[in-house]
C-alpha cells in the first residue's frame, strides 16, 4: 500500500514546496526543520480549549490587534512551516507577528476554502 507523502523526495531535508505533494486529507502536514511532522486533526475538546485561550488574548491585545483560531500555514524559514492554533495579527499588516512570514500555495488554498 503507498503512503499518501511516498511521493515526497528521500535523502534530504524537505523544503515547505514539498509540502504540495501531501493530501487534503484531514491531517495536519508541517516541516520544522525540514522533518515532516503528521498529526491528526485536532478534536473538539482542544478546539474548545483553544477558542477560550483566544478570548483570553482578544481581551488582553491593545485595540486592532486580532487572534485568529483558523489554522492557517505560517512560514518561519524556507524549511520550516507550521500551522499554529492561533494566530495573533498585528493591526496594519494583515500578516502575523512572525518575522519572515508568507503562506504557501497549499495554505493560501487552505485559506481559500475556509474563507480566509
Amino acid at each position: 500500500m503507498t503512503m499518501p507523502y511516498d511521493t515526497l523526495p528521500r535523502g534530504r531535508a524537505l523544503r515547505i514546496e514539498d509540502l504540495e505533494a501531501t493530501p487534503d486529507d484531514g491531517n495536519r502536514y508541517e516541516l520544522i526543520d525540514g522533518v515532516l511532522v503528521v498529526s491528526a486533526a485536532p478534536r473538539p475538546v482542544h478546539a474548545f480549549a483553544g477558542e477560550g485561550l483566544a478570548d483570553v488574548l482578544r481581551a488582553c491585545l491593545p485595540p486592532g490587534w486580532r487572534v485568529m483560531t483558523t489554522e492557517v500555514g505560517v512560514v518561519l524559514a524556507d524549511d520550516t512551516e507550521m500551522i499554529p492554533d492561533i494566530t495573533v495579527y498585528p493591526p496594519l499588516g494583515g500578516v502575523p507577528a512572525v518575522p519572515g512570514h508568507h503562506r504557501s500555495e497549499r495554505s493560501a488554498r487552505l485559506g481559500a476554502a475556509t474563507g480566509h
